[in-house]
Parts: structure tokens; C-alpha cells; sequence
């Protein structure tokens, strides 16, 4: 009888243990490292904001990956905007609308000269959409897209 309250008690402790694992331990995968400049720079200037995906790639040319953030602006809303390098340190561009749900971004250099073009594609309520973007003056700029009024 004592040796099943020892085990209870042992399996007790192991459970709580095991149920405090800190919230640094269930940091939420958002396509970037943890130590990435740009996205400690956007945390850093809104913390506020849950970020929900991230890519990187050097958009302005300049040899420095950019990052491109798409985060939670609103409990059904998500925004996004282009973290890039400027002058050896980083400036964040506009916010535009951004995928609700199954968020991609990609890229691709449609016209063959920099900025490199950025595709975003999602969907909202079962709506597919997808829009392509570029980087020009520090804000970010609708070339054309399909369906993004539907899903964001």
C-alpha cells in the first residue's frame, strides 16, 4: 500500500512538472529563427502585434534579407507589412490587408530587376486568394492580384 502512494505521488509530480513547460518552450513557429534581426526589430516596435508568419529574402537588392511579417491586426483582421533594410539598420513599410487563414508568401522576380516581387496567397470562409506586391519607396505597392478582397 505505501509503495502505491510513493507511485502515485512520483507520477503526480511528474505530470505537474511536465504541464509547466514555460511559454519560451511553446514559442509558435513562424517560418523565421528566433535570433532573426528583422523580425526582433518588428517585435521590438510592436510587440503588441501576434505575428503569424514570416519570410525572408532579399527584396531591395541591397545583399540583407528582408522580412516579410504577417500578423494578427484585430480579432478578424490580419496585416502585413515588408521589415527591409535601409542605411544599416531597418524601417518598416505600410501595413496592407493580409490572409485570414492558409497564408503563403513567396517570391518571385516577375520583371527581372530589383525590388524582387512578393506573392501572397490565403484564404477566408473557404474564399482563395492571392495578390503580388512590390517593394518601392519603402512602402508596399498592389501590382494585381485575384480573390484578396474575399480573403482577407
Amino acid at each position: 500500500m505505501k509503495i502505491k502512494k510513493i507511485f502515485i505521488l512520483i507520477i503526480s509530480l511528474f505530470l505537474i512538472g511536465c504541464s509547466n513547460i514555460s511559454a519560451n518552450e511553446k514559442k509558435k513557429d513562424v517560418g523565421v529563427k528566433e535570433n532573426n534581426k528583422a523580425l526582433n526589430y518588428f517585435r521590438k516596435h510592436f510587440p503588441e502585434k501576434e505575428i503569424i508568419k514570416c519570410s525572408e529574402k532579399d527584396i531591395n537588392g541591397d545583399k540583407i534579407n528582408d522580412l516579410v511579417v504577417i500578423f494578427k491586426d484585430g480579432k478578424k483582421e490580419n496585416s502585413m507589412v515588408v521589415v527591409f533594410s535601409e542605411n544599416k539598420s531597418y524601417e518598416v513599410t505600410n501595413k496592407v490587408h493580409a490572409p485570414i487563414s492558409n497564408q503563403n508568401i513567396q517570391f518571385k522576380d516577375i520583371d527581372n530587376k530589383i525590388p524582387i516581387e512578393i506573392i501572397v496567397s490565403g484564404s477566408k470562409n473557404n474564399k482563395i486568394g492571392y495578390a503580388v506586391f512590390r517593394l518601392e519607396d519603402g512602402k508596399i505597392i498592389d501590382i494585381f492580384g485575384d480573390g484578396m478582397d474575399d480573403c482577407c
